[in-house]
């Protein structure tokens, strides 16, 4: 190529760039006005309605999907071409272009590229390639786009935003309240009511095994008269106090797992709240092994979930626990402590025993609750045979004498 053919397609390359820049800012006003006014949408629907969690997360979902698609294709997708020149429109495109937007310019463009692309060139085609490019009005075709062309997609963005500053304007509370039960998409939101729901309770931790009394008082001009507990997807009637009509109650029976519920009355809801449960230190099995003293040449014994023992005197007993919901084992005899552990899963304590006693086993939970089980051991003494005689004599014959021996 000569000097002129290199100026030729410089001046092409830049219109080529410019193009895109152009393109690229059309597109990224375009999406970011779809993107406006789809949030503006979801913003005025989650302020003016009331839905599900399950809604709201398939609203939410939907919108990250369409927002991720604006993105790649009005942002992603148009910015690669101002960085890789593969992305780009060629040059008979552009030329095509050029001719579309000057009518000025001929089919001379499309003949320069076809004459300049050819493998094999000579004098004659160079001379006229050279004829061809000082034929045309000018080579600065960028002039030919300018930001003009990018005044329709700013109409709708300015339009878009003049909207959002309208609403903004009218009721600031739409757009931030909209915007919160939007963004919170896994939390329900309730309508406003007549009353308010005031739990009682100061505490919602129930003790294992214990029932657990809900009160509710109902706050506002209108109370219904029914009001409905929902316990894990099950809905229940609230007793209604009689003295006090905006009380209510309901009894827990026994509660072993925490609990999520909520209260409805009238067609509206509270928040959902949660029972929590603090678990009852227990055993869950318990092992004594009674080793008697060797010179008595017994043979040990395990005995299983016990509460009474008789031992021989003297004997070892080794223990072996195992617990459910325990931090802590607290061993004692009669009224005395004798050793403290750490609960695990298998917790093993020997003891030898002299007399009888009641051995005591407290348990602790992390929670602060116990359990206290108590075994009476009971010995049979180790003490010397004795041999004793007592004598009588017969009444009738005071010369007959009898022997009673005691062992």
């Amino acid at each position: 190529m000569n000097s002129r053919t290199d100026i030729f397609y410089k001046e092409l390359d830049k219109f080529i760039f410019k193009y895109h820049f152009i393109k690229f800012l059309q597109n990224l006003t375009i999406g970011f006005s779809i993107f406006i006014l789809i949030s503006l949408l979801v913003v005025l629907f989650n302020f003016f309605t009331y839905p599900s969690i399950s809604t709201k997360c398939i609203i939410f979902t939907f919108y990250i999907l369409i927002s991720t698609s604006l993105f790649i294709e009005f942002v992603l997708l148009k910015i690669l071409p101002l960085f890789s020149k593969k992305k780009r429109i060629n040059y008979k495109q552009a030329a095509t272009l050029i001719i579309k937007l000057d009518p000025g310019f001929d089919d001379r463009l499309l003949s320069i590229i076809e004459l300049s692309q050819r493998e094999e060139k000579n004098p004659l085609v160079n001379a006229s390639i050279n004829q061809k490019i000082k034929q045309l009005k000018y080579l600065d075709f960028r002039n030919i786009i300018t930001l003009k062309q990018v005044s329709n997609s700013f109409r709708y963005l300015i339009i878009t935003i003049i909207f959002l500053l309208v609403i903004a304007f009218v009721n600031t509370d739409i757009l931030r309240t909209g915007t919160k039960k939007f963004v919170n998409y896994n939390k329900y939101f309730q309508p406003p009511a007549p009353f308010e729901f005031v739990i009682l309770n100061k505490s919602l931790e129930a003790k294992q095994d214990t029932d657990f009394v809900i009160r509710l008082r109902l706050k506002g001009k209108e109370i219904p008269n029914n009001v409905f507990i929902s316990l894990n997807g099950h809905q229940f009637l609230m007793s209604r106090d009689n003295k006090h009509q905006d009380l209510f109650f309901y009894t827990i029976k026994n509660p072993q797992q925490p609990i999520e519920f909520y209260f409805s009355a009238a067609g509206f809801r509270s928040k959902t709240y949660k029972l929590k449960i603090k678990y009852i230190p227990r055993l869950s099995s318990s092992k004594f092994l009674v080793i008697p003293p060797k010179y008595t040449k017994l043979k040990a014994q395990e005995f299983s979930n016990i509460t009474n023992l008789i031992v021989p005197e003297g004997s070892m007993i080794r223990i072996t626990l195992k617990t459910q919901n325990t931090k802590q084992i607290i061993f004692s005899i009669d009224t005395a402590v004798t050793d403290t552990i750490k609960a695990k899963e298998k917790n093993i304590y020997s003891l030898v025993i002299p007399k009888d006693l009641n051995l005591n086993i407290g348990l602790s939970s992390p929670e602060g609750l116990t359990n206290n089980i108590s075994i009476k051991v009971k010995t049979i003494p180790d003490k010397v045979p004795v041999i004793k005689i007592i004598q009588t004599t017969d009444t009738n014959n005071l010369n007959i004498k009898y022997f009673n021996l005691y062992i």
